[in-house]
């Protein structure tokens, strides 16, 4: 056990995947971020989408497959040349900023692109809340139209983008 004090490091010495094969669900969601990366990137991929319970695509094929490599197997999942498989969407996003050559320059700057990534999912799991009605949720739902306007109202003035723009301006890129 060794309870040194190490630097700060992401996925160092990671390489450069040749080919990588992404799955999600036959819709935009978790899916779309790791698609534009991809197409970004410029690294040779292929998506493969699986149906919602109408064929057995995941549950029955991919998902026990990708469980032999990965025992955490879910949606979103990367597969690459080299066998590794990485599932959930941040994992994923992390690897693809780490391996593709995305990540910022700095321990700092990649620290920051961590706390913003957090931030990103709080906000869209936020906003897919309201929008989806459930009862054992949280923020509350919202049963109508009117309810759902008045809670995006409310969250653009709590201001959650408020603090993507700040974080931006502090990063002095061009983004």
């Amino acid at each position: 056990f060794d309870a040194g004090i190490h630097p700060p490091r992401m996925l160092t010495g990671l390489p450069r995947p040749k080919f990588i094969r992404l799955g999600y669900w036959d819709i935009r969601g978790l899916g779309a971020p790791l698609r534009m990366l991809l197409k970004y990137s410029g690294v040779e991929h292929e998506v493969v989408y699986h149906k919602e319970a109408e064929d057995g695509s995941w549950f029955d094929e991919k998902k026990p497959e990708l469980r032999k490599k990965n025992a955490l197997a879910n949606l979103p999942y990367l597969e690459m040349d080299d066998g590794l498989v990485v599932c959930e969407s941040n994992a994923c996003l992390i690897y693809l900023q780490e391996s593709l050559g995305l990540s910022p320059p700095s321990d700092a700057a990649r620290l920051q692109s961590l706390a913003l990534l957090s931030m990103c999912m709080c906000t869209r799991n936020d906003l897919v809340n309201r929008a989806y009605y459930a009862e054992n949720i949280s923020p509350p739902p919202c049963p109508t139209r009117e309810a759902f306007v008045a809670s995006i109202q409310a969250l653009l003035q709590a201001g959650p983008f408020a603090k993507y723009e700040a974080s931006l301006r502090l990063s002095e890129t061009p983004y």
